[in-house]
């Protein structure tokens, strides 16, 4: 059980500090900004949900593992972004958009039912709410401050059903914990996050917005 969790962890760290990186190789920021933006995707929502369960100082801090492996990810991106532009190969915008779509979806789903499983083991008798609120911060903290931090708009309020993916995989996982399958409330979840991500990305699909919709000056 530990073991699996350790390896979706680190699949889910090494998932959003890409899509943290990629995202600062978008707005040009340098190799300190790269890597920032890739440990803060990678640990932020972790941060947030363990400050919500009172757990002092939050894990990232007490075990470097994470930051250590959001650091490392985040370099090599950078070095793999630089060597191709210098052969004259750099990403096109499709491709920055593809990259972070799947680095996101990954890291969303995993995080997702981790901050589940934080929340359950830590409080076995709560209701389902505490756990499914902690695991949709825990997935979608993290690229809410990336955004934030690079003044763009957070993808959770308008890209392509995106906390609410986080939303649906949580309310899953916690079924599945309370109901005994932890395995499957670990890896089954995650899975559904991410296809519902690829579809909604592949349909389009989006909650409905006001079209149209201009703030007249007082």
């Amino acid at each position: 059980m530990e073991e699996l969790t350790f390896i979706f962890e680190m699949i889910g760290t090494i998932a959003f500090a890409i899509s943290g990186a990629v995202v600062g190789l978008r707005k040009k920021t340098d190799l300190f900004g790269v890597t920032v933006l890739g440990i803060v995707t990678a640990t932020g929502g972790g941060v947030i949900r363990d400050v919500i369960l009172g757990i002092n100082p939050p894990s990232s801090f007490v075990d470097p593992i994470y930051v250590l492996v959001a650091f490392l990810t985040g370099l090599i991106v950078f070095i793999v972004a630089a060597y191709r532009a210098n052969k004259g190969c750099e990403l096109t915008k499709r491709d920055y958009r593809r990259v972070l779509l799947y680095m996101d979806s990954i890291g969303l789903g995993i995080f997702s039912v981790m901050g589940v499983k934080t929340a359950y083991f830590m409080f076995p008798e709560t209701n389902g709410f505490l756990c499914v609120f902690c695991g949709m911060v825990t997935g979608v903290g993290g690229g809410l401050l990336r955004d934030m931090m690079v003044d763009t708009l957070p993808d959770i309020f308008h890209k392509y059903i995106y906390a609410v993916a986080s939303l649906f995989g949580s309310l899953i996982s916690f079924e599945l914990f309370h109901a005994g399958k932890v395995e499957t409330a670990i890896w089954f979840p995650t899975a559904v996050v991410f296809v519902v991500r690829m579809f909604a990305s592949y349909y389009q699909w989006s909650l409905p917005r006001v079209a149209n919709f201009e703030s007249k000056q007082d």
